[in-house]
């Protein structure tokens, strides 16, 4: 509580880094930093014979990719895991957000979902309620599906649990899936 002889605080918000910004249905590129983008566009950006390079008009494997608000729910995602379990979900130059190991874009190409395993860092040294621990890795995990149609919407992130006390946690029942070569 401030007392009249406090300065009143204000906070403002400044964006930046908008070079990757595109306008929802736009083409995106490949201009987006591969350690926050979603699985199907770095799938895009691993065969795409252009490499991200922006041309006009866009080639024709850039071109099908658009700007959708589930890639931006995917980015929130790793921000919240970065900032719940304070570390980085893959390796990255941390001078462009590139990821830099071959086996973080091999795992991010055939993302489908995070395992508890995964979440085990998220928020495991903090001084929270498990209800809190709990919320949040469910958010987390929402945000971090590989399937964009499976990730929340704006308004479903504003009420979920974690950021809303008393709202509804997501049901995600885990679904396994196999792969034999």
């Amino acid at each position: 509580e401030l007392s009249d002889s406090q300065p009143e605080l204000r906070m403002s918000w400044t964006l930046c880094d908008m070079d990757a910004a595109a306008l929802e249905g736009d083409p995106v590129g490949m201009k987006t930093s591969s350690a926050y983008a979603p699985p199907e566009l770095m799938r895009r950006k691993a065969t795409c014979t252009c490499r991200g390079r922006l041309t006009t008009p866009p080639c024709a494997l850039c071109a099908v990719e658009r700007a959708d608000p589930s890639f931006d729910t995917w980015s929130l995602g790793v921000v919240l895991f970065e900032l719940c379990a304070g570390r980085t979900l893959f390796a990255q130059d941390t001078n462009n957000d590139e990821l830099i190991e071959l086996s973080d874009m091999t795992r991010l190409c055939v993302w489908h979902t995070m395992t508890d395993e995964e979440l085990e860092p998220v928020l495991k040294e903090a001084d929270v309620e498990p209800s809190v621990v709990a919320a949040a890795r469910n958010l987390i995990r929402w945000c971090l599906k590989g399937d964009p149609l499976e990730r929340p919407t704006a308004d479903q992130i504003l009420s979920h649990a974690f950021l809303t006390p008393g709202g509804p946690l997501a049901e995600m029942p885990m679904r396994y899936f196999g792969f034999l070569s």
